[in-house]
């Protein structure tokens, strides 16, 4: 079995294994998806370790590849879903597109809260995201925080490029913090900037996946924080059940995320309709399949409603769990969005670069999201629980 599938994975639909080292993510992302099917078809319990070493260099002396993360006995739909999560940010453009439409000269690529922001000034969206992550962090210290607390030792879930954990450990000084993430290019970046920034010695950068932490780490930490990560999971309730047992009795867990309307079967459906006014259909070309804002992608495996993310907290024991819809939000996210990438189109500095597909992809789903989210099929909010004490 391990035979045939490494003999499917060289050829990856014209990508020698040779090649492999060398190849772009499109390259990549367009090669693995005629095998899926048929690396589905073997033992999910197999051994089939992705030492896919990317384009970007090495980390500290070490070669940078993807899935050697992975042991024995892990779901191999499971391995392909989080490659292609990884695979969704490690393309260069991508990253220069998050950190220019969303980042908006910060490096909070997030949505945002907008309560007393001017979403006409200039970096009014990388204000807001940082406003998302202190009013979170907020959250998170009204669970634990105390007189005779000296030190906060959290985890950031899917921690991206750990500008969430950079920004709160600046803000305290008691704060150290664990980021564990997929994809090398994030953590590479979220290393760089860390030690730029003098936080190496509060900001630990483990490149792995929140479905499944090392064991040593249960219950070793105040508290789980993630931001805009857990629609990636293969499965919320697997990934709140190890925030849980990763977390001390009486800690946090504070995240946001994208979420299902109340008629969580309808959201997905309509991402199959065409659009009313131009008969556009929003997810069935290859060119949308890793388009972070659409529901039915290879991104996105475990859509829940609000109401099924807090009753998955509660079946992974957590208790006080409360959700904090913030859909208007995320309306307001997608309209400034989508204003900025009508600005960059219109300029004309990307009509001939990697970027210029990606922008016109966005800006045709930007303004259609915000009718569906006016419409309730998706929304965005803030669940915030805590571990029961000992």
């Amino acid at each position: 079995k391990m035979m045939a599938k490494r003999t499917m994975a060289k050829s990856l639909s014209g990508v020698p294994w040779s090649r492999i080292a060398t190849a772009t993510a499109t390259e990549l992302t367009h090669a693995i998806q005629p095998v899926m099917p048929r690396l589905q078809q073997f033992s999910p319990n197999a051994t089939f370790r992705r030492a896919t070493s990317l384009r970007h260099g090495k980390v500290r002396g070490t070669a940078r590849a993807l899935y050697t993360h992975v042991d024995e006995g892990i779901e191999e739909d499971r391995r392909l879903h989080e490659y292609a999560v990884s695979l969704q940010y490690e393309a260069d453009h991508k990253r220069k597109f998050y950190a220019q439409v969303m980042g908006d000269g910060t490096n909070n690529i997030h949505f945002g809260k907008w309560d007393g922001v001017d979403a006409l000034a200039p970096g009014a969206y990388g204000k807001a995201s940082m406003q998302m992550t202190d009013w979170m962090w907020k959250k998170a210290i009204e669970k634990i925080d105390g007189p005779d607390v000296k030190s906060i030792n959290y985890v950031d879930l899917g921690a991206g490029n750990g500008s969430a954990a950079r920004s709160i450990c600046e803000g305290d000084e008691r704060v150290h913090a664990t980021c564990i993430n997929l994809t090398p290019s994030q953590n590479h970046e979220n290393t760089q900037r860390t030690e730029k920034e003098g936080l190496l010695a509060r900001i630990a950068v483990q490149e792995g996946t929140f479905m499944e932490m090392p064991v040593e780490w249960t219950a070793s930490f105040d508290g789980c924080f993630s931001q805009d990560a857990l629609v990636h999971a293969y499965s919320k309730g697997v990934a709140l059940t190890e925030a849980f047992r990763i977390t001390r009795p009486g800690g946090f867990l504070v995240l946001c995320d994208l979420n299902c309307g109340p008629g969580e079967k309808e959201a997905v459906a309509e991402a199959h309709t065409p659009n009313e006014l131009t008969g556009e259909v929003f997810v069935t070309t290859s060119d949308l399949k890793h388009d972070m804002l659409l529901f039915d992608t290879d991104v996105v495996q475990d859509n829940l409603s609000s109401k099924q993310l807090q009753e998955a907290a509660v079946a992974a024991g957590w208790e006080e769990v409360d959700y904090f819809d913030m859909s208007n939000d995320l309306r307001c996210s997608f309209l400034v969005m989508g204003r900025k990438v009508t600005e960059m189109l219109e300029s004309g500095k990307y009509d001939d670069g990697a970027m210029f597909p990606v922008l016109k992809r966005f800006e045709e789903n930007l303004y259609a999201r915000v009718d569906q989210v006016e419409r309730g099929v998706f929304s965005w909010g803030a669940l915030i629980a805590r571990k029961p004490a000992a």
